[in-house]
């Protein structure tokens, strides 16, 4: 085992105490494929290695035999393990009860696998009553961290793929070894699916969903063509359900821990990443078109915030609806809502209309710093994106004065704060600060498993490292964030990362890299006029410049560039400029060198 070596300590102390006289019980929880398993054969070695008769069973499989096993005639201390008790029938769950409240003799220690979501309400009464009792410890076991989950990825990975496996498992010791053991080069397929999914993670989450309703399964299937993070209206039309049906069976995917709420009402995500493509993929490919036509086919850009993603107009219909229904339009809630659909008008390209909803949740925040913060970078991305560089900066020094004295426990709920505040430092040329707070995004969305944010935290962070000359680490932060998009299925992170690895190649020279970037891009539905403009740039960089030029101009929308970003205009007219500059166009480039200086 990788990482547990303070449980195994506290299992071997527990195997002392019992051979010393006492009698005790154990319980492992945690998600499949956590280690319960592992800790619990662990336990049994230990016992061996001091004199236990051991005595090893599994409910469902090897029956409840080994509740009724006896000390043993020569004394010696008993441990008697019995992995998946959240399976007891009503018979079992007396025999637990009634053995955990009278143990058949002095040193005899009860080791069990437990997942609490899955379990018996009576089962838990009875180990509620052990522990209260002082005769039971508990033992939760959680997801490993980065740095030991590399230790069980094969070192011959490279590194943006072993970023990836970390990301889709979640820190899930099963998950990664299935994802290392396959390895397979990921594909992004017409379904949107993303890489494929090792079997026995399939195999795992059918067996999960074996005691849901099929309705409950359906609802599943349904969010995994929806995306991760889903809302759970658009789930409920892709599955056909009505919205009240709907919402009684999330609260049973929740209940059993396979979906989660996030921060932002209505949208919920998957237990894991990988379970997300792996729910997709166990459900046949006609259903799962099926799902995707209730949804609406031409998908806007998405939004939300906290990293949760609603999808355009109705996004802002949803959350305007949400915020209408809440009593205190000064609570905390109302205000997330406020920041929420802020976001989803600056996802939407309506800047004006972002900077309003930033106003109106600043002037609401009161005197919470976090929430104070979050406004203040919403305000700061949305002024960037309009060209306002006087108020994007001074809303970006109030975000950082806020946000970076916080301890992490506290940002862990705004992280995607940190994110529109290290683009925005980008946007006004402050790449060194914007490094510090997307750096702070990534290891805060890593270490609290908030994976669906990691693609545009490191896209962001290789436009910035680009910005100071460190294209190496640029270019592995870019291919990780590609990496990790696949993973989510949305196409607006692909697209972004796939954007940013393309500008690092192009600084570096890396020419034919960036163009098969942007030929990926390209590909993809959702192309913005960034990723046109880039793919322009390329050309113009490699001297073909009337090419360039014409594709310049067609993905700008004319003359004056309307659909690019204000803050970016200045940036392409000035390599206008150059490109007419090397085509012996003097005249012409000096009107583009005009309409560089007037949009800076």
């Amino acid at each position: 085992m990788v990482g547990r070596e303070v449980e195994q300590a506290f299992a071997d102390v527990v195997v002392a105490e019992v051979a010393a006289g006492s009698s005790h019980a154990l319980v492992v929880c945690g998600e499949p494929g956590i280690g319960k398993t592992l800790l619990l054969e662990h336990l049994a070695g230990s016992a061996e290695a001091a004199g236990f008769l051991v005595v090893v069973g599994r409910v469902g499989r090897d029956g409840p035999a080994p509740y009724f096993a006896a000390p043993s005639a020569s004394g010696a201390p008993l441990l008697v393990v019995v992995d998946d008790v959240h399976r007891a029938d009503p018979a079992a769950v007396e025999l637990v009860d009634r053995m955990l409240r009278h143990p058949p003799g002095d040193r005899v220690l009860f080791g069990m696998g437990l997942r609490p979501q899955y379990a018996p309400r009576g089962l838990l009464r009875a180990l509620r009553a052990a522990e209260r009792a002082g005769t039971l410890s508990t033992v939760e076991l959680g997801p490993l961290p980065a740095d030991q989950a590399d230790a069980l990825l094969d070192g011959r990975l490279p590194d943006p793929e072993r970023a990836r496996i970390r990301e889709e498992s979640g820190g899930n010791p099963f998950y990664l070894h299935e994802l290392a053991r396959s390895a397979a080069a990921p594909s992004d397929g017409p379904d949107g699916a993303g890489p494929g999914v090792p079997s026995g993670i399939v195999a795992s989450l059918r067996e999960e969903l074996g005691a849901l309703p099929a309705s409950a399964t359906r609802l599943l299937s349904a969010a995994a063509a929806v995306g991760d993070p889903f809302e759970i209206g658009r789930a409920a039309a892709a599955a056909a359900l009505p919205e009240g049906e709907a919402l009684d069976l999330l609260d049973e995917l929740c209940s059993r821990d396979l979906v989660r709420a996030t921060g932002v009402p209505r949208c919920f995500t998957f237990r894991r990443p990988v379970l997300r493509r792996a729910a997709y993929r166990s459900t046949g490919p006609g259903r799962c078109a099926d799902a995707r036509a209730r949804i609406s086919p031409a998908e806007p850009e998405s939004a939300g915030v906290g990293g949760h993603t609603c999808q355009g107009p109705e996004a802002v219909r949803l959350l305007t609806a949400a915020l209408d229904a809440v009593p205190d339009t000064d609570s905390a809630t109302a205000t997330l809502l406020r920041l929420a659909i802020g976001t989803a008008h600056l996802r939407a390209a309506d800047h004006e209309q972002a900077r309003s909803w930033a106003s109106r949740a600043r002037g609401a925040t009161g005197t919470d710093p976090i929430l104070q913060g979050a406004a203040a970078a919403l305000l700061a991305g949305a002024a960037g994106r309009a060209g306002s560089v006087a108020e994007t900066g001074a809303a970006a020094d109030e975000a950082a004065a806020l946000l970076d004295p916080l301890p992490d426990d506290v940002l862990t709920t705004q992280i995607d704060a940190l994110l529109l505040l290290g683009w925005s430092e980008t946007t006004i040329e402050r790449p060194d600060p914007a490094c510090v707070h997307l750096r702070r995004a990534i290891a805060l969305a890593e270490q609290t498993g908030q994976v669906h944010l990691l693609p545009e935290a490191r896209s962001a962070l290789a436009v910035a490292l680009t910005w100071t000359g460190a294209l190496a680490e640029a270019a592995r932060s870019g291919d990780a964030a590609i990496a990790g998009s696949r993973s989510t299925g949305a196409p607006e992170s692909r697209l972004r990362a796939l954007w940013s690895r393309c500008a690092t190649a192009i600084v570096a020279g890396d020419l034919p890299g960036a163009a098969r970037l942007c030929r990926r891009a390209r590909g993809l539905p959702g192309t913005t006029a960034e990723i046109a403009a880039t793919t322009a740039e390329v050309r113009l960089v490699a001297g073909d410049h009337d090419a360039g030029l014409a594709a310049l101009r067609e993905a700008g929308g004319g003359a004056e560039l309307p659909r690019i970003a204000r803050s970016r205009r200045p940036y392409w007219f000035a390599l206008l400029t150059e490109a007419e500059i090397r085509s012996g166009r003097r005249a012409d480039a000096t009107v583009w060198a005009e309409r560089a200086e007037e949009a800076a």
